[in-house]
């Protein structure tokens, strides 16, 4: 089964992805031009990672490990890092319909992000075939790791 058949038309992420760029302007008012020159490869990788992320086609786990749980894992650091930004809107869509949220938190981004894998996680195990051993097997392991993202999400965020 192909990835277009096992995740038919879903959309994790609006396309338009995220202009970090405000969040420069917010180090050099809230702190310093020298401040903000200093995280200017962060900034930059994170828009990379968010322009990545809201075109993200590979619904696999290796897909997950490699865009998503990276980006929110560097959103989320930086969340912590600048509490109180709220300069930048986020937008992500319901994996599950055409509603559409948005949001100018980071931790909001971090956490879609990571609600995105578990879901994929889900997904993925759904589709396992349970006739065989390694099928089981692998549905277990992936039903596992995505109840432990949402125990995460539930006890940190």
């Amino acid at each position: 089964m192909n990835s277009d058949e096992l995740m038919g038309p879903v959309v994790m992420k609006a396309s338009k992805g995220c202009d970090w760029k405000a969040l420069k302007k917010y180090l050099k008012e809230a702190y310093s031009e020298e401040q903000a020159d200093a995280q200017e490869v962060g900034l930059k990788q994170l828009q990379a990672m968010s322009k990545e992320v809201s075109s993200f086609k590979d619904f696999t786990e290796q897909g997950m490990e490699g865009k998503l749980l990276p980006y929110a894992a560097l959103v989320l650091q930086a969340s912590s890092r600048f509490r109180g930004y709220e300069g930048s809107t986020f937008v992500w869509k319901d994996t599950l319909g055409k509603d559409m949220c948005k949001c100018t938190s980071m931790t909001f981004e971090g956490a879609c992000a990571v609600h995105a894998s578990a879901t994929l996680l889900m997904k993925l195990a759904s589709a396992q075939p349970l006739s065989t051993t390694d099928g089981v097997k692998a549905a277990y392991r992936q039903y596992q790791a995505a109840a432990g993202i949402f125990e995460w999400i539930q006890q940190t965020l």
